[in-house]
């Protein structure tokens, strides 16, 4: 169960890290869900943009687990959003 509602996070095209706006996300529990219309790609780790992976998709209200120092999001259609839940 959820203990902490972060705020709603915008996702673009461009890969973002999720940890640099919402500081307490960064190596903590937590479920990631995709609240917007467009696919969301998730890649945990890395202290830069991925290069080779695509990430996990996510589609329209589906979520992952994910705790990581760094947390990398974007999309391929229209702007998105990401809900951040903490553990």
């Amino acid at each position: 169960m959820a203990t902490t509602s972060l705020a709603d996070f915008p996702v673009t095209g461009t890969w973002k890290d999720v940890t640099v706006t919402l500081s307490n996300l960064a190596s903590a529990d937590a479920i990631v869900a995709n609240v917007g219309n467009a696919m969301v790609f998730v890649v945990s780790g890395g202290s830069g943009a991925p290069t080779t992976s695509s990430g996990v998709p996510l589609a329209q209200y589906h979520d992952t687990y994910v705790n990581s120092d760094h947390i990398w999001v974007r999309t391929l259609g229209p702007d998105g959003k990401l809900a951040v839940n903490l553990l």
